[in-house]
């Protein structure tokens, strides 16, 4: 059941950001969340908030509009 319900929610966050949709998304993430993009350039860096996050997921949006995701297979592994 556990992996079960970690593959849902993995599937739907894909979905959520195929589809744009990142108040729900968001709403899954904790307040103090980290997200890093490795490279030096227009969207290389460590976003240290929910806000500095969105922004950075809507520039992603304008430079890509036509991003898409795409899940084959989700494997989950072990215990919760």
């Amino acid at each position: 059941m556990y992996h079960a319900i970690v593959k849902r929610i993995a599937r739907t966050a894909f979905e959520d950001l195929s589809d744009r949709s990142l108040t729900p998304l968001l709403d899954r993430r904790a307040s103090d969340l980290r997200h890093t993009f490795a490279g030096n350039h227009a969207l290389g860096g460590t976003r240290r908030s929910q806000e500095a996050f969105r922004a950075w997921m809507e520039r992603l949006y304008r430079l890509f509009p036509e991003l898409e995701f795409t899940i084959h297979d989700i494997l989950v592994a072990g215990p919760p």
